[in-house]
This record gives C-alpha cells, sequence and structure tokens, in this order.
C-alpha cells in the first residue's frame, strides 16, 4: 500500500503550469515522477526484474517512445496523465497501460466504481506475474483515493460544515464543480447547457 509514500519521499504533490488543462466540461492532468513511486516488496522487485514493465516508473517504460498523445505537455519528469471526462469518466495513461475508470452514483451518497484496465498481452509466465503483482498495487493506489473520497462524503453528510474549501491545488476539483454548478444553474434556468 502506498499510504504516505509521497511524504515520506518528500515529494511534492504540487502540479505546476502545464500540468493541468482545463476544457469547458472536462479537463486533463499530468502527473510527474514520483507521485506514488515506492519501495518494492521483496517479491514485487522479483515479479518486475524478470517480468517486464509495469510502472510508469519502470526505467523499460521511460525509455519507450511516446505516442503523441501522451505526455502532451512533454515534461521531462513525466509519469502519466489523468484524462477527466464529465459526468463520470477517468482515463489514466501511462507508458506502461491505460485504464478507463467509470463512477456511476445510485444515491446522494454511494456510487457504483468500475476500472478497466488494459497492458500489453504477457508473452511467459514472468510476464504474467509481473502483471497481476501491477495490477494489485494499481488497486491497492485506487483503493486509497476511494477510501479517502468515502472519508470527505461522511463529513461532507454530517452537516458540520457547510461548505469545504478548496485550494488552488485542487485545481481540476474546482473546475469539476464549476462545470456541475453552471450545468445545474442552466437547468434551473430553464436552458439546455
Amino acid at each position: 500500500n502506498n499510504t504516505g509514500q509521497n511524504a515520506q519521499s518528500g515529494t511534492a504533490l504540487y502540479l505546476g503550469p502545464g500540468m493541468v488543462t482545463l476544457h469547458r466540461s472536462h479537463r486533463a492532468i499530468s502527473a510527474p515522477l514520483g507521485i506514488g513511486e515506492r519501495d518494492l516488496a521483496p517479491m514485487e522487485a522479483l515479479a518486475f526484474k524478470y517480468g517486464g514493465p509495469t510502472t510508469p516508473y519502470d526505467p523499460r517504460v521511460r525509455e519507450r517512445p511516446l505516442p503523441p498523445a501522451l505526455n502532451v505537455s512533454r515534461l521531462d519528469n513525466w509519469a502519466f496523465d489523468v484524462l477527466e471526462i464529465f459526468p463520470n469518466t477517468l482515463i489514466f495513461q501511462s507508458a506502461a497501460l491505460y485504464a478507463v475508470l467509470s463512477l456511476w452514483p445510485s444515491a446522494v451518497d454511494r456510487t457504483r466504481f468500475d476500472a478497466q484496465v488494459y497492458m500489453p498481452a504477457p508473452t511467459n509466465a514472468a510476464e504474467r506475474v509481473a502483471i497481476e503483482y501491477g495490477l494489485v498495487s494499481l488497486r491497492d493506489v485506487m483503493r486509497e483515493d476511494l477510501n479517502m473520497a468515502e472519508g470527505c462524503t461522511d463529513a461532507l453528510s454530517s452537516g458540520v460544515l457547510p461548505e469545504i474549501q478548496l485550494s488552488d491545488q485542487e485545481m481540476a476539483v474546482r473546475h469539476s464543480y464549476a462545470v456541475v454548478d453552471r450545468l445545474v444553474h442552466a437547468y434551473l434556468a430553464g436552458r439546455v447547457a
């Protein structure tokens, strides 16, 4: 599990200029190397050493030429992109894999989360083991993010705070709220946004 890895490694969580791109209803984030990077467990290290690259931090992945749609900002320290498509889809893209994440609200405080992860097919047993370890690691990262979202939902649902303050570092979250606010106001005014 990656809990606290950024704080321990000293990696800044700040996304600088060119790392966040805002569109009318969508947004894209380019994440630098170091976010979520951690020391591997011994079995993980063995699986990745012999099995092939499954994370954006693997030097073998870093050496691959990227297609034009990846790392559009051409950042030297690029790890992955997240494209957020309004209202409920995220596409995670790295040189090692891509994933499509969908969030389907079913109530004010409940959401179904679906994740589809795509990686090159393994050509041997060692690559299969590395892929499985990579998928488990990715699952753990997603569980941590979802656990944080659940905690925020519970805290806001308590009613103790009437609103939440978002810092400038939460530019993508602020943009998402602004899009929802714009669409709700358009609906209430009888306009289709």
